[in-house]
């Protein structure tokens, strides 16, 4: 129960500093609140790229993404603008991860017409092998 109630207020298992005042740290450029910080919410990003995992992007990349959007909510956080970290690096870790389902999802939807089936046949009946054999390369 004290574990919860202190991860409710922002603070490590242990009784550690809270969120805020380690981002305002990092910020400053301390690597140990930066390093305490990335430790305290890997299960926090796995769990949100958890929610992700049917989208057709492997869940370690998902995970990768996640982490990248934790780190840009440490740089980019300001405190006092109504939103704790956590809430605020929930919603980074969530864009960066929705941003790489998109892009993934977008190189795949290669329409089917710009396809050239190899082993099928074109109109005129001809084999696509043999026209893929007389190219010189020239698109024209």
């Amino acid at each position: 129960m004290v574990y919860v109630q202190r991860l409710q207020q922002g603070r490590g298992p242990d009784g550690s500093a809270p969120d805020e005042a380690l981002v305002a740290s990092a910020q400053q450029g301390d690597g140990a609140a930066y390093a305490i910080l990335i430790s305290r919410y890997v299960s926090f990003v796995k769990s949100r790229a958890f929610g992700y995992r049917d989208s057709g992007v492997e869940p370690e990349d998902l995970a990768q993404e996640g982490m990248i959007g934790l780190m840009m909510a440490i740089r980019s956080y300001r405190e006092g603008l109504g939103a704790s970290f956590r809430t605020y690096a929930g919603l980074c870790i969530d864009r960066a991860i929705i941003s790489a389902v998109r892009v993934t999802l977008r190189s795949k939807m290669i329409p089917a017409s710009s396809m050239i089936p190899i082993d099928g046949l074109d109109e005129n009946g001809k084999p696509f092998s043999e026209q893929l054999a007389g190219w010189d390369g020239d698109p024209e």
